[in-house]
């Protein structure tokens, strides 16, 4: 009679895994909704105006 293994998996290392990826989902989500709620007051709370952004100009040199 040949041996038998039995094997029980509980899903234990999956689970992390899955998790992660969840979490990983939901803040590109919530990134993407403050993007574009910021998106929505500007223009919709500017009634018109432009927007000016002074910006400094920034040099990097390597050496």
């Amino acid at each position: 009679m040949a041996d038998r293994e039995t094997i029980i998996d509980t899903g234990g290392g999956g689970s992390d895994g899955g998790f992660g990826a969840g979490m990983i989902l939901a803040i590109v989500l919530v990134v993407l909704l403050l993007i574009a709620g910021g998106y929505l007051v500007i223009n919709h709370g500017s009634s018109g105006s432009t927007v000016t952004l002074d910006v400094p100009k920034v040099t990097v040199n390597a050496k």
